[in-house]
């Protein structure tokens, strides 16, 4: 792969809850904890109906290099990238070259 293929700038949210509400009940917040090059492709964008109104939701997969930052993602941490947040739901080694890339799938509604 061609270092310029990745030509989207993409920011970790590591997924924290280091305290509790009045009832008890985890906070959580997202954590910036760095920025990595990644390359986007989308996958696919549908429209639903849902609470009265219609709900846009994108789904993109992030191609990103394997590194000590991005190995220790997990499916509860998200990505900011274009203004969205995007929820991961998936990480796994890139087929055509193991353990230098990894890909994450990830969605995001409108």
């Amino acid at each position: 792969m061609q270092a310029g293929a990745l030509d989207r700038r993409v920011t970790i949210l590591d997924h924290r809850t280091d305290h509790e509400d009045e009832y008890g009940n985890p906070v959580v917040a997202y954590v910036n904890v760095g920025t990595i090059f990644a390359k986007r492709t989308d996958v696919s964008d549908a429209e639903r109906v849902a609470y009265g109104g219609v709900v846009g939701v994108k789904v993109a997969r992030f191609l990103v290099r394997s590194c000590e930052l991005t190995r220790a993602m997990t499916q509860a941490d998200r990505l900011a990238h274009d203004g969205d947040e995007w929820n991961i739901t998936g990480i796994k080694e890139a087929q055509f070259d193991r353990r230098q890339f990894l890909e994450i799938t990830a969605t995001t509604g409108v």
